[in-house]
């Protein structure tokens, strides 16, 4: 079985290189985790035989070495992998969530109508803009 060390085949002075399996990291798993490394090496993206990726990295920072930083780089693949499964999972949710924060309209249980004694009443239907639920038409003289 390869060591750790076996993964990284070094090509020049501070560069190395390594392959990942598209299978296991799609695409764009791939260009998420070298987004969050553009700062901090160099990154050329090349593909390889099969479903596989080749990447070469090389340390922009003299003071740490590019082999650590394509270990971190390994680990930020499993975290934008894991973001992606946990996308899949609660995506829908979350789109709920926040298309609820930035409406007026209840979108699970109907609208929240206000009526003149302080208290709510429900409505299935969206609020036409003739209805004015909130009286700015009499408060702005209109009405």
């Amino acid at each position: 079985m390869p060591s750790f060390e076996d993964v990284f085949q070094e090509v020049g002075d501070n560069d190395v290189s390594f392959e990942i399996n598209t299978e296991v990291y799609p695409v764009r798993v791939i260009l998420g985790a070298c987004y969050i490394f553009i700062d901090k090496a160099y990154i050329y993206l090349d593909e390889a035989a099969g479903s596989r990726f080749r990447v070469f990295m090389r340390s922009k920072h003299d003071k740490v070495s590019t082999k650590q930083i394509a270990g971190e780089f390994l680990n930020e693949l499993l975290n934008q992998r894991l973001q992606q499964e946990i996308d899949r999972e609660t995506g829908r949710i979350r789109e709920l969530l926040v298309a609820q924060a930035f409406s007026d309209f209840q979108l699970l249980q109907g609208e929240a109508h206000p009526t003149e004694g302080g208290g709510t009443t429900e409505r299935t239907k969206p609020p036409s803009y003739k209805d004015d639920p909130y009286d700015i038409g009499r408060l702005q003289g209109l009405g």
